[in-house]
Order: structure tokens, then C-alpha cells, then sequence
């Protein structure tokens, strides 16, 4: 039989109800319809297909007459269909009184969501529910609230106020706000009620650290905590310390990038030191501003500018005549190193220590050289570029040789440098290439040569004397804090001196300390033979784990065994931070198989939260992690840790924001979907959904999203509701 016959067959009246019966489970939507409205049909079908036909149902001529013959078949029912029902316009008066008095949740959500219902009708709801949103929901219809003709805004923030009440079922989490802070705009009404709620205090911090957050939320927090403050500052006699004015938010919001600068200029006044130094700290903060607080009494808020990135060569020159010799030394320091300047500054004297800071024509004196290592160890908060730091090298090549980004073809250079301090400092160097490092094996200079044994990049047979004839490594590096260990390793290197490198490294893995194993399996260069040996060990060294956890060439199939061990459960072997700790240097890895990734990111065996949580995000936050299954974690689980760890994820891939947006638009909690149905990223599909929720606050989320359909915008301006109606003709410009 064709679809054509089929449907014939649904709309015949003297089709059996037998065959009905088997029609309305047909995939064509019409064989259905049709079956719906069909006379014929028996009582079970046609509550069945009601819920998805509803105005079918209700003009099916047997409708009335299953009226006449039970008047109380209305509660027979099911929920779903006569919820259904209820929707539609033309839904007779006897059916929504009967409904009225069912207790279902969802059936008087339907029912109070009818454009049509009447007043007498809402006033019983009123009165005889037990669901406070239907309450709600009732008060607010359109014939019984009436037409919204001004702002709606200011109702819909008392009603949110109720709706986030810690007291109330439907308030957010922090775990859930948190998260949501980071990747979506939050509403100014939920900005306002958190702020003065100290429940939500921990969320308004979150708010305020988010980057996300826009400049007038803010500006309006910003407003608010000085309020406060104020308040506080009247009390005479505090009495605890919650009388006591709290400058804790005023800070975070000084730190913000996207604070305004009449917001900046205000928090630069305040008299808590914390808050003129996040001031100090802003990057958009106006230089006039900083001409202020360079000479601010307390030393830590000239501390912020003398370590600003983009701070000025005139605001430097100040701040080197500072009394603080600590902040005067990293201001020279900067100076010299940044802009060159051959220029005189005070000296100063205190705890009979003398600063001077003056240039000289044959060159620095020993306390600037000394500034220059007090910058570069401690208060490096500046970069310099390749050329800079090659103008440097002539006149500063002990700086240079320890600054962490220089290149290695200057440190080749340096590493001919007659000063032993110098050509030290680049055989530490990461950076230092294999070849210069051959070379510094052969250094005249001991100390020089004992220097190769901290740099990790030093080849194994540089260290064990097979390149130059010579052990470099010593066996204080090989050995544990006894006289004893001492002995046996240098024995050890004695004995093998003319054996081959993997003979050496084989005896010392056989009879040689924990110490031992740990230097080996650090080494960059260790054949990948050795690194199952280390594994392997009869005597489970948890030390030498984490050595072989943190080597960025240990092989996958060796991090995999790791993570497989059963002794890593024992906690008699392994402390629960020694554990954590090998995870975590897994889960970063640059080799760490995909699948045990997704293990990773999943991980929950610890009873501890905080430790599953540390291995969790780092999992995450490994670029070799699909984009998928990173979409499907968030989906399950909110994790604040993902977005403040990656916080360029989601601008990098805005189309896993919108699946998990979509996905969120769709929570059980109501807050959160109201959040997110506000957000742009979300999809058509999903607020034409939304759209049709029983939810008043849905629809209104809804409403008020600048993407939503015309079609369903225009639908929204015509809702029960009248917070919904205001909010969707507001959107259209009615």
C-alpha cells in the first residue's frame, strides 16, 4: 500500500479502529493528522496522537460525545496530551476547569501559559495552587497584570532578586556561575542583587576577574562597593568586622582590563594602598593618573609602576630617586637596560648600605652590575627584543647570559667571553645549543665545566667523559648526602671510566642511589631503552617516577605504563601529592596518547576532589585533547578551572561556545538556561524551542535575544505573560 492509499485509509470514517490503531503509529505525519481527526478511531488512539495533533483532537466531532457519556473524562487524560490542549486557543471552559483542579505541575503550567484564560480562572490558581511559580506565572498574566506600557525592566529585576535569593530552590551555584562568568555576558540585575548579597560574594569576584565581563557591570559593581565603603566608614565604634569597610571587590575591579578610565581615576583616590595598586597595575590606566601615584606614600603602589610593561622613561627617572632602595635599584636597572641613559642619580644612604647609581665612561660600577642581577632574577617584568639585548651584550654580557629568552646564537658569542661568570651562565642556559655546550666541556675553567651539569641539555657523554676524555658530571650530583654513597658512585665512575656510555648508565641504574636514577631520568638524551629499566625497578622509587613523568622525551608507550601501574594506588609507594603530581606531569605531556588523555580528563579516582580536579584540568588544558571531547566534558560537567586555565579557547573556537551554550540553553535549572537564552551564540533552532517553554522566564530570555526568529519574536509579543509580551515588543521596536 503507498503513502497516497495510507492516507485515504486514516481519513476514511469507515476504516475499523483496528487498523487505525495501526495507522497512527505510521512515520507520515499526515497518516497521523488524519487518524487524529478521524471519528473512528478508539479513545486510547486518539489520547495518544492528542498531545502531538491537539486542535485535531478537540474538532473531532467524538470529542463531545465522550463529554456527554463521562463528564469527568478530562482527568483520564494523560498529562502530556491534555497539556497539549491546554495550549490551544479555542480549548472549551469545562476542560480548564477540571484541569484547574488537577495538582500537576506541568498541567497548570499550560494552563496559566493560555492567552485565553480567564480571570476568575487565575484568581483560583492564585489561591488553591501549591506551586509557587504557578502563583507567579498567574500574577503576571496579561489578564490579570495588564499591559506593560513602560520599562519592564525594573520588574523583571524584583523578580530575579526572588529568583536568586540563596533561600530559593532555583539559585545558581558558584561552581555553575563561575564557569559561566568566563564564557558568557552576565545581566546587570543579577550584577546588582550579587554585589550587595554577601552569599554571592565569592560569584561577584568571578564576575569582576572574568574578561568577559563588559565595562558598565563594572562601573555599576564599582558604584556599589563605594556605597558601602562610605556606610562603613560612618560607623564610630565598629563593633566586628563586618563593620569595617571591605576594599577587597574595589581591588579586583582595578585590576580588570575593561574598567573604565572614569572608574580607574575614582578607585585612584581611595584610601586602601591595594586598591591604588591594582590602579597601578591596569595597563589602560592614563598616564596622568601614574604621574599620581608615583609618588603615592605607600612603596607598593610605586612598586606596580616601576614594573609596568609600557612604564615611561620620565615615571623611571622618578622612582630612581625613591627612597625604597629596592625600588630606586629596579628602576636604574630598568633604565639601563631599556633605554640606555647616561644620566646621574642620587645616592642614598640607609643601614649603612650606599646605592650608587652612577654611569661611568669605563664602564658600570659593582652595585650596578649587582641591579642588573636584582632585575633580571626577581623583577623582570619587561621584555627585550634580539637587537636589544645584542646592544647589550657588549656592555652588560653577564645580564644577557642569564636572561631567559636570549637567543642561541648570541650565547654562542657569549660563550667565548673571558669573564668565567659569563660563559657559567650560558652553559646553564637553556637555550645554548648542543655544539657550544661540546665546546664549554673543553673550558679551561672548572667551575665552567661543573656548570654543564644543571643544563639538562648536556649530551650524557659530554657528562661521562666520552667526548672530551674527562668526567664532567660529579658524584655529589650521583649520589645521596653520605660519605658512603660518595665513595660507592665515585668507585662506580672510576671502574667504567673506559667502558661504553650505556655500560656507565646501566651500572649506575644497577648500584647506584635513588639520586642517581633521578639525574639519569631527567636527562633529555637518555637512550629509551633506560627509561623502561627505571620503570621496571624492583624497588619502586617514586622520586624517579616523577623524574620520568616530567621528561619532555619520555616515550608514550613508557607514560602509559605509568599511568597503568597498580603500585601508583598503593599509597605505602606513593603519597597522594606524589601521585598527583605524576598525573599531572602526564596529563601536560607532549607524548601522551590521545586515549589516555580522555582517561585523564575524566579521572576520578582520588577521594580528595581538589586532586581529581588538578589532573582533570590539566588534561584539558593539553592541546593534543579533541575538541569534541572537550565539548562533550563541559556538556556533562561545569568546570570553572577549563576557561580560567584556557582563556583563549573559546575566542579560538567559537564553535564549541556555541555547542556548549546550546547545550546549557537546555539545563534543568532555570537561572542557567535563563543566562544563556540571552547569550547571541545561541542557536536559532534552540530559541525557537525555547520559545514554546512552559517557563515564563525562558520565554522571556528569549524575548529579549536580539537573534531570535521574527516569526517566534512576534509569537513572544502576543504571550500570556505580560513581563514576556513587554520584553518581545521592546526587541521589535513596538
Amino acid at each position: 500500500m503507498d503513502i497516497a492509499q495510507t492516507r485515504q485509509l486514516a481519513q476514511d470514517e469507515n476504516t475499523a479502529p483496528e487498523i487505525l490503531a495501526e495507522l497512527a503509529t505510521s512515520k507520515d505525519y499526515l497518516t497521523r493528522q488524519y487518524v487524529t481527526s478521524n471519528p473512528n478511531a478508539s479513545t486510547k488512539v486518539l489520547f495518544n496522537l492528542g498531545a502531538e495533533f491537539p486542535r485535531e483532537l478537540l474538532e473531532n466531532p467524538i470529542f463531545n460525545l465522550l463529554i456527554v457519556e463521562d463528564i469527568d473524562f478530562v482527568k483520564k487524560i494523560p498529562i502530556e496530551t491534555i497539556c497539549s490542549i491546554l495550549r490551544q486557543q479555542n480549548v472549551p471552559e469545562f476542560i480548564v476547569e477540571q484541569a484547574c483542579d488537577r495538582a500537576d505541575l506541568q498541567i497548570q503550567l499550560s494552563l496559566v501559559n493560555n492567552l485565553k484564560i480567564s480571570k476568575k480562572t487565575l484568581h483560583k490558581l492564585i489561591k488553591c495552587s501549591s506551586h509557587p511559580e504557578i502563583i507567579e506565572a498567574a500574577k503576571l498574566h496579561i489578564n490579570m497584570a495588564g499591559e506593560i506600557t513602560g520599562d519592564y525592566k525594573p520588574r523583571l529585576k524584583e523578580l530575579l532578586r526572588f529568583k536568586t535569593n540563596p533561600r530559593n530552590r532555583n539559585n545558581i551555584y558558584p561552581q555553575q556561575f563561575d564557569f559561566l562568568a568566563k564564557i558568557c555576558f552576565i545581566p546587570p540585575e543579577f550584577i546588582d542583587f550579587f554585589s550587595c548579597n554577601s552569599n554571592y560574594r565569592s560569584i561577584t569576584r568571578k564576575v569582576i576577574e572574568s574578561t568577559i565581563t563588559d565595562s558598565q557591570t563594572l562601573k555599576q559593581i564599582a558604584d556599589w562597593e563605594y556605597s558601602q565603603i562610605q556606610e562603613s566608614l560612618k560607623i564610630k565604634n565598629p563593633k566586628s568586622s563586618r563593620d569595617l569597610p571591605n576594599y577587597e571587590i574595589s581591588s579586583l575591579v582595578g585590576r580588570n582590563i575593561n574598567t573604565p578610565v572614569e572608574t580607574l581615576v575614582s578607585l585612584s583616590t581611595y584610601d586602601c594602598s591595594y586598591v591604588r595598586k591594582s590602579v597601578a597595575k591596569n595597563p589602560n590606566t592614563p598616564i596622568e593618573i601614574l604621574k599620581q601615584l608615583v609618588r603615592d606614600e605607600n612603596s607598593e603602589v610605586r612598586f606596580a609602576i616601576a614594573n609596568r610593561v609600557d612604564v615611561t622613561l620620565d615615571l623611571l627617572k622618578i622612582l630612581a630617586q625613591d627612597k625604597n632602595i629596592r625600588l630606586a635599584e629596579i628602576a636604574v636597572g630598568r633604565i639601563i637596560l631599556q633605554y640606555d641613559k647616561k644620566q646621574n642619580f642620587k645616592s642614598y644612604e640607609r643601614d649603612n648600605l650606599t646605592i650608587l647609581a652612577t654611569f661611568e665612561e669605563a664602564g658600570l660600577s659593582q652595585t650596578v652590575l649587582k641591579l642588573l642581577r636584582i632585575v633580571n632574577y626577581r623583577d623582570l617584568h619587561f621584555n627585550l627584543t634580539p637587537n636589544r639585548l645584542k646592544e647589550l651584550a657588549n656592555k652588560y654580557p653577564g645580564f644577557v647570559a642569564r636572561y631567559p629568552k636570549t637567543q642561541s646564537d648570541l650565547l654562542q658569542q657569549l660563550s667565548k667571553h673571558s669573564d668565567i661568570d659569563v660563559r657559567m651562565a650560558v652553559a646553564k642556559h637553556q637555550n645554548t645549543s648542543v655544539d657550544v655546550l661540546r665546546k664549554l666541556a673543553c673550558d679551561r675553567n672548572q667551575a665552567v665545566r661543573r656548570s654543564l651539569n644543571s643544563n639538562l641539555n648536556t649530551p650524557l657523554d659530554v657528562l661521562f667523559g666520552k667526548y672530551t676524555g674527562n668526567i664532567i658530571v660529579s658524584y655529589y650530583d650521583l649520589s645521596e648526602r653520605t660519605v658512603q654513597s660518595r665513595k660507592i658512585i665515585g668507585h662506580i665512575l672510576a671502574e667504567e671510566r673506559d667502558n661504553t656510555l650505556e655500560k656507565i648508565i646501566q651500572r649506575l641504574i644497577n648500584h647506584g642511589y635513588q639520586t642517581t636514577r633521578v639525574f639519569l631520568a631527567k636527562r633529555l638524551d637518555l637512550p629509551l631503552q633506560f627509561f623502561q629499566q627505571l620503570v621496571r625497578l624492583n624497588k619502586i622509587e617514586a622520586k624517579t617516577r616523577i623524574a620520568i613523568a616530567i621528561n619532555p622525551n619520555t616515550p608514550s608507550y613508557i607514560l602509559k605504563e605509568l599511568v597503568n601501574d597498580e603500585a601508583l594506588n598503593d599509597p605505602q609507594l606513593f603519597s597522594r601529592q606524589q601521585k598527583t603530581f605524576i598525573l599531572c606531569a602526564i596529563a601536560t605531556h607532549q607524548n601522551t596518547p590521545v586515549e589516555l588523555l580522555q582517561a585523564l580528563a575524566n579521572y576520578k579516582d582520588f577521594k580528595v576532589i581538589s586532586s581529581n580536579q588538578a589532573v582533570r584540568n590539566r588534561a584539558m588544558s593539553n592541546p593534543k585533547l579533541p575538541e569534541k571531547f572537550i565539548e562533550q566534558i563541559l556538556c556533562e560537567e561545569l568546570i570553572p578551572a577549563f576557561p580560567q586555565n584556557n582563556p583563549n579557547y573559546f575566542k579560538n573556537n567559537p564553535n564549541s561556545l556555541k555547542i556548549i551554550l546550546n547545550h546549557y540553553a537546555q539545563s534543568k535549572m532555570l537561572l542557567v538556561r535563563y543566562i544563556v537564552l540571552l547569550q547571541p551564540e545561541v542557536s536559532e533552532q534552540i530559541l525557537k524551542l525555547q520559545a514554546l517553554s512552559d517557563s515564563w522566564l525562558d520565554r522571556c530570555a528569549v524575548a529579549q535575544n536580539s537573534n531570535t526568529p521574527f516569526e517566534a519574536m512576534q509569537k513572544l509579543s502576543k504571550d500570556a505573560n505580560s513581563i514576556v509580551r513587554a520584553a518581545a515588543r521592546a526587541n521589535l521596536n513596538l
